[in-house]
C-alpha cells in the first residue's frame, strides 16, 4: 500500500487578473508534464460553485502529479497559481524544506526564463504542531532574517496553530512564511492567499505611491524655493530697479502654474491616502479572520503590516498638509504680486492722467491762441474783401455812382457784402465737410450777399 502523502510546502505565483496570456502560459508551463488528477488535491475546501461569493477564493482548474498538485485560484484582487508540494518521507522537516526550496527555485528559474510577468510570489513551508524545534526557528536557520509570529484562530485552525513570517530575506517581491498546524486545508482554502494577495497589492500600491510622493516632495520643495525667492526679490528686498507690469504679469503666470501643480499633487496624494486607507481596512479584516481575536494571542504579523501601511497613511496625510500649506503660500504670493501690479497700474494711470491734464491745459492755451488768430484773420479777411469789393464796384460802374453814394450807406452795403462773403466761406467749408446743405448760417450769408448785390445795383442806377 502506497504511504499517505502530506503537505510540506506551498508556493504561490500571483498574477494580475487581466493578464490572461501570462496566466495560460504559466499554467501550461507548470502542468505540461502532469496527468489528470487521480486523487483529490489537499485543498479540499476549495470548490468551483457558481453561487460562491465573489469575495471568496475559487479554484477554476486543478492538476495533480505524484508529489505536486496545482490549483489555479481566483482571488478578489489577483489570480494565483498554488503549487502544493507533498511528501511521505519521515525525514526531518529541515531536510525536506531545503529540498523543496531548491525545487521551487528551479521551477522559478524556468518561469523567469519564459518571460512571464509575475506580480508577486510567496513560499509557505508547513510542519505539524508536534514538530519539536518549531517551523519558525528552522525556517530562520535556513533563510536567515527576522521573524514575526502570530497565533492562528483556534476555532478554525486548531489549538497551537501558528504562522511565522520571515522578513529581510533579500528577495524582492517574494515572501516566506512558516506554518505550524495539524490541518492545512482551512488555511490553504482561501484565508491565507486572500490575505497574502492583499499584502502584495498593498505593498505594490504603497511602493508606487511612495515613489510618487518622493517626486511630489521634490516638486513642492522646488516650488517653495521659487516662491520664497520671488517674494524676497520683488517684495521684501525692495530692489533698486522695480519690475515692470509685464514682468510682474509673467510672475503671476508662473505662480499660477505652480499653484496648479500643487493642487494636482494634493489631489493625487489625497486619492492615494484614501485608496491605502480602504485597502488597509480590508487587510485588517482579512487578518482578523485569519488570526482571530483571542485575548493574549500574538499578532506580530498584523502589527507589522498594519503598522507599515498606516505609516504610509501618516506620510500621505503629512504630505497633504504640507501641500495645502505650500498651496496657500503660492496663492498668497499671487495676491501679493497682483496687488503690486494693481499699484503699479494705478501709478501709471495717475501719471497718464497728469500728462493728460497737462496736454489739456496746453490745448486750452492753443485754443485761445487759435481763437485770437482766427479773429485777427477774420478781421484781415473782412478788410481785404471790403477793399476789393469797393474797388471792383468802382471798376465795373465807374467812380461817379460810387462817389455820389452817401458814405454811411456805402459802408453799410459794402460791409454787409464783405461780412457775408467772409462768414459764408466758413459755413460753406463746414457744409462740404459734413456733406449737407442744411446750414442756416450758409443760407443767411447767401441771402445777405444777394441783398448787398441788389443794393449795389440800385445805388448804381440812381446815381448814374
Amino acid at each position: 500500500m502506497q504511504p499517505e502523502l502530506r503537505c510540506i510546502a506551498v508556493h504561490y505565483y500571483y498574477l494580475l487578473k487581466e493578464d490572461d496570456k501570462d496566466q495560460r502560459k504559466l499554467w501550461s508551463l507548470l502542468t505540461s508534464e502532469k496527468q489528470a488528477p487521480a486523487k483529490p488535491v489537499l485543498s479540499l475546501g476549495l470548490t468551483q460553485a457558481v453561487s460562491e461569493p465573489a469575495s471568496q477564493c475559487r479554484i477554476i482548474q486543478r492538476a495533480a502529479g505524484d508529489d505536486v498538485d496545482y490549483c489555479l485560484l481566483v482571488l478578489p484582487d489577483l489570480t494565483a497559481i498554488e503549487v502544493i508540494y507533498k511528501s511521505a518521507t519521515a525525514a526531518e522537516p529541515e531536510e525536506i524544506w531545503r529540498d523543496v526550496l531548491a525545487r521551487v527555485d528551479t521551477e522559478r528559474t524556468r518561469v523567469m526564463e519564459a518571460g512571464i510577468s509575475i506580480f508577486g510570489e510567496t513560499t509557505l513551508i508547513i510542519a505539524p504542531v508536534s514538530y519539536g524545534p518549531g517551523p519558525a526557528a528552522t525556517a530562520k536557520s535556513i533563510l536567515g532574517g527576522r521573524v514575526v509570529e502570530s497565533d492562528l484562530d483556534p476555532e478554525t485552525f486548531g489549538e497551537k496553530a501558528m504562522l511565522a513570517h520571515i522578513l529581510e530575506h533579500g528577495h524582492r517581491g517574494r515572501d516566506y512564511y512558516a506554518l505550524e498546524t495539524e490541518d492545512v486545508d482551512p488555511f490553504l482554502s482561501g484565508s491565507f492567499p486572500q490575505m497574502d494577495a492583499l499584502v502584495k497589492k498593498l505593498s505594490r500600491v504603497a511602493s508606487h505611491f511612495g515613489q510618487q510622493r518622493r517626486t511630489i516632495i521634490e516638486q513642492r520643495n522646488d516650488i517653495d524655493r521659487q516662491v520664497g525667492s520671488l517674494l524676497h526679490q520683488e517684495v521684501v528686498s525692495g530692489a533698486s530697479q522695480a519690475p515692470g507690469t509685464r514682468e510682474l504679469e509673467q510672475h503671476i503666470t508662473s505662480l499660477s502654474r505652480m499653484f496648479g501643480i500643487l493642487a494636482t499633487d494634493s489631489l493625487m496624494v489625497r486619492q492615494a491616502e484614501e485608496h491605502i486607507a480602504q485597502e488597509t481596512g480590508r487587510l485588517e479584516s482579512a487578518l482578523a479572520g485569519l488570526l482571530g481575536t483571542r485575548t493574549g494571542s500574538r499578532d506580530e504579523i498584523g502589527q507589522y503590516y498594519l503598522g507599515l501601511f498606516k505609516s504610509e497613511l501618516e506620510a500621505a496625510a503629512t504630505e497633504a498638509s504640507h501641500l495645502d500649506f505650500s498651496r496657500g503660500n503660492a496663492q498668497a504670493a499671487i495676491e501679493v504680486v497682483r496687488t503690486q501690479v494693481e499699484l503699479l497700474r494705478a501709478g501709471e494711470e495717475a501719471a497718464i492722467q497728469e500728462q493728460s491734464k497737462q496736454l489739456l491745459s496746453r490745448s486750452l492755451v492753443l485754443q485761445k491762441e487759435r481763437l485770437s488768430l482766427q479773429v485777427a484773420a477774420g478781421f484781415v479777411e473782412f478788410v481785404l474783401v471790403f477793399y476789393y469789393v469797393l474797388k471792383s464796384w468802382e471798376g465795373v460802374v465807374g467812380a461817379t455812382p460810387v462817389e455820389h453814394t452817401p458814405p454811411l450807406l456805402l459802408f453799410f452795403v459794402v460791409g454787409a457784402f464783405s461780412s457775408a462773403a467772409a462768414v459764408g466761406t466758413h459755413f460753406l467749408a463746414q457744409a462740404l465737410h459734413r456733406q449737407t446743405w442744411k446750414s442756416l448760417g450758409l443760407w443767411i450769408s447767401a441771402m445777405v450777399l444777394v441783398l448787398s448785390l441788389t443794393a449795389m445795383v440800385i445805388l448804381t442806377i440812381e446815381n448814374s
